[in-house]
């Protein structure tokens, strides 16, 4: 079973992540960061969020949104090391195509940002895969993205 995300008002697995559930007014700021205009804060129309995957568990790529609702760009990407691994790392890619350079994870505890970002994958069409791609099974990591809805 994949691991969960926080998202609306409860859990839902790495990579089931829906149209309907971002665009759901039930979604929270503690579940799913909503950075929009704050005369706009209805999800429908927010500009920039956050999605957050839990990526300890599974080894390889692992599937963070199986099939993204709409176009979006992404702006940041930040990981947060939850166990010391010599020469893990953590990489953002659509589908196999990497957004960002492989993100150093190997000290607990130290949270580092993308180095790189490649403009030409970071614009996401909808119905693309977004994916963390771990160096090793081992690799311990929480995975922020950060993007803007276009």
């Amino acid at each position: 079973m994949a691991t969960p995300v926080y998202q609306g008002d409860g859990l839902v697995p790495n990579g089931t992540l829906t149209a309907g559930a971002l665009m759901d007014r039930s979604v929270t700021v503690d579940k799913v960061a909503q950075l929009g205009h704050p005369d706009q804060p209805d999800p429908k129309t927010v500009g920039v969020f956050a999605i957050h995957a839990d990526c300890s568990a599974a080894a390889g790529t692992i599937a963070v949104i199986a099939s993204t609702p709409f176009k979006m760009k992404i702006v940041d990407v930040i990981v947060q090391c939850i166990g010391a691994v010599a020469l893990g790392t953590a990489q953002v890619a659509v589908g196999a195509n990497p957004v960002t350079d492989a993100i150093v994870c190997a000290v607990n505890k130290v949270v580092v940002r993308a180095g790189t970002i490649d403009a030409a994958y970071a614009t996401v069409a909808a119905g693309s895969a977004i994916n963390v791609v771990k160096h090793a099974a081992g690799d311990q990591a929480l995975v922020t993205i950060i993007a803007v809805r276009l």
